[in-house]
């Protein structure tokens, strides 16, 4: 899969959820978002949140809370 096709994957239990720019869904089994993260591009990849790892481009606003 292309990297510009994923939006953002997340943690969910002993998976890493992985959703497409389209909507589309895929469940990593025994995958960490931290081993995902060593794999994916940094400059292509944030992660916001211990959850959630992004891809950048598809990041349109920053909000502080």
């Amino acid at each position: 899969m292309p990297l510009d096709e994923i939006s953002y994957l997340t943690a969910q239990g002993d998976a890493v959820h992985l959703v497409t720019t389209e909507g589309s869904q895929l469940d990593l089994r025994d995958a960490t978002l931290t081993g995902m993260e060593r794999l994916l591009p940094a400059d292509c990849f944030f992660h916001c949140h211990r959850g959630y790892l992004v891809q950048v481009q598809e990041v349109a606003e920053i909000v502080p809370f």
